[in-house]
C-alpha cells in the first residue's frame, strides 16, 4: 500500500501541516535565514551576559546593543560575501574539472594518432623492404644469368 494513511486524527493531520510548513520553508530558503536568526540569538544571550557581568557598566546600554549589532551585521555581509566566494570558485572548479577532461580526452586522441602513424609507418617500412627483396632477387638472378650465359 503505497498509499499514506487517512488523516484521521488531529496529532497525523497535525504532523503533516508541519511537514507540509518545513518543505514550505525549505523551498523558500528561509533554513539560512533561520540559522543566522538562531545565531544572532546565541550572540544576543552572550551580549547581555557580558554586560551584566561587566565590571563597569556602559553608560547607555542600548547604544552598546546597537554598536555590537552594527559589528555583527558587517559580518554577516562579511559571510555573505564568504559565500559568494566559495560559490565563485566552486563553478570555476567545475569549469576546470570540465576543462581538464577535455584535455584527457586530447592527450588519448594524440595517443592514438601517434599509434596509428607509427603502426602505418611500420606497414610502409615493411612493404618497402619486400619490394627491396624483389629487386635484389631479380638482380641476383640477372647476375647468375649473366654468369652462367657463358657455360650455355
Amino acid at each position: 500500500m503505497d498509499k499514506e494513511a487517512p488523516l484521521h486524527s488531529a496529532s497525523k493531520l497535525n504532523e503533516y501541516k508541519e511537514r507540509e510548513f518545513r518543505e514550505y520553508l525549505v523551498d523558500q530558503g528561509m533554513t539560512l535565514a533561520i540559522v543566522k536568526c538562531k545565531t544572532i540569538a546565541q550572540f544576543n544571550q552572550q551580549v547581555l551576559l557580558s554586560l551584566r557581568n561587566a565590571d563597569k557598566k556602559p553608560d547607555s546600554p542600548s547604544q552598546a546593543l546597537m554598536d555590537y549589532f552594527s559589528a555583527q551585521k558587517s559580518g554577516w555581509d562579511e559571510f555573505e560575501t564568504l559565500k559568494q566566494n566559495v560559490d565563485n570558485l566552486e563553478s570555476e572548479n567545475h569549469e576546470l574539472n570540465q576543462e581538464i577532461q577535455q584535455l584527457l580526452k586530447q592527450i588519448e586522441q594524440a595517443k592514438q594518432d601517434k599509434l596509428r602513424k607509427q603502426e602505418e609507418e611500420r606497414i610502409r617500412l615493411e612493404e618497402e623492404a619486400k619490394k627491396n627483396v624483389k629487386k635484389v632477387s631479380i638482380f641476383s638472378l640477372n647476375i647468375i644469368k649473366q654468369k652462367y650465359q657463358y657455360y650455355i
